[in-house]
């Protein structure tokens, strides 16, 4: 048991007394042994009806260890009486052993495992939908699915180790899913409203099988739907509560309670009718009639209730004014008729009728009436009555409380009107009754009151406080009752009637002494209303003229005749130096005015773009290709006067190789996938949209160059042949090949030196341009192959490479084979590709050609081919003519 308060009612407890046989209506009583420490309330129930335990003394209950609760029927003559043991278990630090599992689980699934300790045996598993293999739980259903919450929320075995004295509980829990639709139901289905309030409270209840109800909304549609809203007062609980004046009148509410996360569940829907009042206080029936069999009759059971309309419950006590035959009481607040003590001789038979009142409870005025006709069947018979000595059965008398001035008197005295003034009635102490001036009951002194002969007096100190004194008083064996009345003086009553018309605001209930919070946009149109707040005067039953207080109040103006409160200027956030602000609405005179603080809250329209700082507009910024991934590029500062949060996003042909995310400094961009200079360029733009809430959109521009890191080796291109041939005559000097090697690096990473790995006496390469020439003659060396590895090299840092070997077949000399000059570089298979859309004066194919003496002086190219508009005599081929693949397929 947790830490409990004074007063705090024992959660998930309730002593409800079951059916046994007897009439409805009897009335059993419900008492603890230990009321030093708790108290039940409430003390009688009907048959069906629910008893709460409440704390008195939480200093002392974790002294005991259980208390006994007894039921007993109000009526019963015996002893008989149900006992119930209840057993209070504290905070213990005992080991248990606890699973958890959804109720949606399927067969089969395993739950957990045991401790991993010996097992010596299992008690209380049987008859469970568990199976225990090993150490390990399984749900073991006879259907694919066999748990229900609702049904059972949890299952508990025990568990012998060998190591431990006891056997341990093993407590598997279901846990909870949606899977039950809420129903409602209310405590009133006929709602009266008068004087702008309820005149009985209305609960409404949500019952949920399920654990937690936080998906269940209650809604109220109908034409009053829009003069009540629903407070939660704890789970399952809410309290309908009026948020504004209706006028008179009858109105319609629906109230639906449904599942938000399961739309799929049906609604449960329950049709109030509302009645709206003005007037006096009245009860329904002018006169209520109840027929009892005598033998029938017993302490306790109800007779009938009594039902006031026109006035709050709340400010009126209902009481007997005359006719009771002794054996009928009835509830101040409620107007509950019910059966008291039975008188020892029995119940008279007849006819008896009772007078019924409603007395309000600052004025003791009576406000309303009523009779109540009572015929008992059967019943002893009655006495011969004897002439009584008193006039009246019942004699009433009106006073003021206050003690005037002018007024020596000590006391206040009647006189009761006798028939025979030798006869010298007496006080009954026992009937004594009193109200205070708010109308609970109260001890009052029986030596205030003295009774000379027919003369009643009450010393005037000591009913400063009440509103109604009650005694019987007696004679020759007849008993007459004395109903005094007190009331304030005119002055008083004059006070309490201006009071009584201080002016009423309809707020929802449980708001009286807080603010009213109202949230309203910024740039709301004039004529705007934001809120309803009539101001009725109670007595009169008719609105006042309100009026407002506060810096803002030019901004609003009211509407007089239905309380509206409408803007007269629209608000711009911006414009002010805070978004909230405090209004008074005040109605009546001092000092009996009525005073509603409003809390008002504009909230913001986002009708500002976002702006990028002047330093974020335009960023040029410079990144390494590869650098790594995530890798700051730059960051877009912007800001938005309505919006505190802004999105960002990039458009751009390379947007997707970047990211932006947004932080506190703004519009972070960032690497998001590989760069690769050669592959997307040594220059980047991006677009970068700054976008808030409204869908406003403003542009920042972010040039990117991509700085060059040496990445690439360089690769020879143009190579036709590996198998190079000279003839043994050709001289120092002569051409072998031109070797081209191309890397995509740029700057110092792209250019290109050649060497040979190995030095040769017969081989030199030019290591510019990559000319590979003979060093020296070669006669004497033909049938020999000469074999080299040429390198390509960058300049970058590291430095990259590429390998070439090539092998040189010496020839011997033919005569004048030798002297004729030699293309080199023939194209592969003898066919140039030139692409149909080729530009005019577009290089195609470049000649290489040595003359015999290995030299490319006094060499002359000519191109001979059919079309002799195609004829050049330039050292490069090129286009001179726009080629059109139908007339030309191929040279």
């Amino acid at each position: 048991m947790t830490s409990l308060s004074k007063g705090e009612l024992i959660n998930n407890f309730a002593i409800t007394v079951e059916r046994d046989g007897r009439p409805d209506g009897t009335l059993f009583n419900v008492t603890v042994d230990r009321s030093d420490l708790f108290d039940i309330q409430p003390k009688s129930v009907e048959q069906g009806g629910k008893a709460f335990l409440f704390v008195r003394n939480p200093h002392l209950i974790r002294e005991i260890k259980g208390l006994t609760i007894t039921i007993k029927a109000a009526s019963s003559l015996t002893s008989d009486s149900t006992s119930l043991p209840i057993f209070l278990i504290t905070d213990s630090s005992s080991e248990i052993i606890r699973f958890s599992i959804p109720e949606s689980s399927s067969n089969g699934i395993k739950i957990g495992d045991l401790p991993d300790r010996s097992i010596e045996r299992i008690l209380a598993l049987d008859g469970l939908p568990f199976n225990l293999v090993k150490s390990s739980l399984f749900l073991s259903c006879e259907t694919p699915q066999c748990l229900d919450r609702e049904t059972n929320d949890h299952y508990e075995f025990f568990v012998k180790f060998t190591d431990s004295a006891y056997p341990i509980p093993v407590v598997v829990s279901v846990s909870d899913i949606n899977d039950n639709p809420p129903t409602i139901s209310l405590t009133e289905h006929i709602i009266r409203v008068a004087s702008n309030r309820l005149l009985n409270p209305v609960a409404v209840f949500i019952s949920d099988l399920d654990s937690s109800s936080d998906s269940n909304a209650i809604l109220l549609t109908g034409d009053a739907s829009h003069y009540f809203t629903v407070k939660h007062i704890e789970e399952g609980i809410y309290d309908l509560q009026l948020t504004s004046s209706p006028s008179n009148g009858n109105y319609s509410l629906t109230v639906t309670v449904v599942d938000t996360t399961h739309p799929e569940f049906p609604s449960h829907s329950i049709d109030v009718a509302i009645v709206v009042q003005r007037g006096k206080a009245r009860f329904r029936k002018e006169l209520y009639e109840r027929t009892l069999a005598a033998d029938k009759i017993t302490s306790g059971d109800s007779l009938l209730r009594l039902e006031l309309e026109g006035v709050p419950i709340d400010e009126v006590d209902i009481m007997c004014l005359g006719g009771n035959p002794g054996w009928i009481t009835v509830e101040p607040y409620g107007g509950k008729m019910s059966v008291a003590t039975l008188p020892r001789k029995g119940i008279e038979g007849g006819e008896f009728t009772v007078v019924m009142g409603a007395i309000d409870r600052e004025t003791s005025e009576l406000v309303a009436d009523t009779r109540v006709k009572i015929t008992v069947e059967g019943g002893v018979k009655k006495e011969k009555k004897i002439l009584s000595p008193f006039h009246k059965n019942i004699y009433t008398f009106k006073t003021i409380r206050e003690h005037s001035e002018s007024d020596s008197h000590s006391s206040f005295s009647v006189d009761l009107d006798v028939r025979n003034s030798s006869v010298s009635p007496s006080l009954i102490p026992s009937s004594l009754f009193a109200l205070d001036s708010n109308g609970i009951s109260t001890s009052f002194p029986i030596s205030s009151l003295s009774l000379n002969g027919s003369t009643l007096s009450i010393e005037r100190s000591s009913f400063a406080n009440l509103r109604l004194l009650q005694i019987e008083v007696e004679a020759e064996e007849q008993t007459a009752s004395v109903l005094i009345f007190f009331s304030s003086s005119s002055i008083v009553m004059e006070r309490l009637r201006r009071e009584r018309s201080r002016p009423l605001f309809a707020i929802p209930e449980g708001t009286e002494d807080d603010p009213i919070e109202i949230s309203m946009m910024e740039e709301s149109p004039s004529g705007t209303v934001v809120a309803v707040f009539p101001a009725t005067d109670v007595s009169k039953g008719e609105n006042v003229e309100t009026r407002l207080e506060g810096e803002m109040k030019e901004f609003f103006h009211i509407q007089q005749t239905t309380g509206a409160l409408i803007i007269a200027h629209p608000f711009d956030l911006e414009s002010l130096s805070s978004p909230f602000f405090n209004l008074s609405l005040l109605a009546g005179e001092e000092p009996f005015e009525s005073r509603l603080s409003l809390h008002f809250t504009v909230l913001n329209i986002d009708d500002n773009p976002p702006i990028v700082h002047t330093d974020s507009r335009m960023i040029n910024t410079t990144i390494w290709e590869n650098a790594a991934l995530s890798s700051r590029v730059a960051i877009i500062k912007a800001s938005d006067i309505d919006s505190p949060s802004l999105r960002f996003t990039l458009v751009g042909e390379k947007a997707d190789k970047f990211a932006v995310k947004s932080s506190e400094e703004g519009g972070i961009i960032t690497i998001e996938k590989e760069i690769d200079r050669e592959e997307d360029g040594d220059q980047l733009s991006l677009i970068v949209l700054v976008i808030d809430s409204a869908g406003h959109t403003a542009e920042a521009m972010v040039n990117i160059r991509i700085m060059d890191v040496n990445d690439n080796s360089p690769s020879f291109v143009s190579i036709h042949s590996t198998q190079l041939k000279a003839v043994e005559n050709w001289g120092e000097g002569r051409l072998l090949s031109i070797l081209t090697a191309e890397d995509e690096d740029e700057g110092e990473n792209g250019r290109v030196m050649y060497r040979l790995t190995q030095s040769s006496p017969y081989i030199s390469i030019d290591k510019l341009t990559g000319e590979l020439k003979l060093a020296r003659n070669l006669i004497g060396m033909a049938g020999v192959e000469i074999g080299m590895t040429v390198m390509a090299h960058d300049m970058g840092s590291p430095q990259r490479s590429t390998l070439l070997n090539l092998t040189v077949s010496i020839l011997e000399s033919m005569g004048k084979e030798s002297l004729t000059p030699k293309i080199i570089n023939l194209p592969e298979d003898f066919v140039i590709q030139v692409n149909d859309q080729s530009p005019i004066r577009s290089r195609v194919f470049t000649v290489s050609a040595l003359s015999p003496s290995g030299g490319k002086e006094g060499l002359k190219y000519d191109l001979l081919v059919s079309s002799p508009s195609l004829l050049s005599s330039s050292f490069l081929l090129h286009l001179s003519h726009q080629l059109h693949q139908k007339q030309v397929g191929w040279m």
